[in-house]
């Protein structure tokens, strides 16, 4: 929703321009930041936190900003791998499969595979959750009998986006600062509710 909202609302253009725009600009240290929850967090559950973009400077473009939106998604998910992880300390994901229109991103595929440290796998079938629905369903009736098998059979794997790992440690410094980041406005957020 992020995305579509960016495009519509903020920029006028298309994914493919921006996700150009993106591909042009290296990480660095001074890149904006992106807190993605323009409606609430749901995990934890942080209701009256809103979106916004953290150090912006003279330099940013729209190009930046849009990598920020990108890069707060991916940002998440690095804080999900660490929940995950403090869980159950033996979990060692072997990799991420993405399925829907921001798989296509490469830039955003990178990003997810450098902030998880695990590769990024596309799946070629574009019906994401209807599909893995559909599965468990045809599972829970009894025509399927090895869900296991019924799903290598009915999903193909697309391309693989390794990750890489000296933009792992980048990305765990900047997984530490979006973390305090949003903290910080959820209890502003918090202070100010309604």
């Amino acid at each position: 929703m992020n995305l579509e909202w960016f495009c519509k609302e903020i920029v006028n253009q298309g994914l493919e321009d921006l996700n150009r725009l993106v591909a042009e600009i290296a990480p660095s240290k001074d890149d904006p930041l992106f807190i993605p929850h323009l409606g609430g967090r749901v995990c934890p559950g942080q209701p009256y936190l809103r979106g916004a973009w953290l150090g912006l400077n003279w330099k940013h473009t729209a190009g930046h900003l849009y990598k920020a939106v990108l890069e707060g998604v991916a940002l998440e998910y690095g804080i999900y791998m660490q929940i995950l992880k403090m869980l159950y300390p033996h979990f060692r994901p072997t990799d991420i499969r993405i399925t829907g229109g921001g798989e296509k991103s490469l830039a955003w595929n990178q990003m997810k595979a450098d902030v998880l440290g695990i590769p990024v796998r596309q799946v070629q079938r574009k019906e994401g959750a209807p599909l893995g629905s559909a599965l468990l369903a045809g599972f829970g009736v009894g025509i399927i009998t090895n869900l296991t098998e019924a799903a290598r059979q009915w999903i193909a794997m697309g391309s693989i986006t390794p990750p890489t790992s000296a933009m792992h440690t980048f990305y765990q410094q900047r997984v530490a600062q979006y973390t305090d980041y949003m903290n910080a406005l959820n209890h502003i957020s918090e202070q100010y509710k309604e």
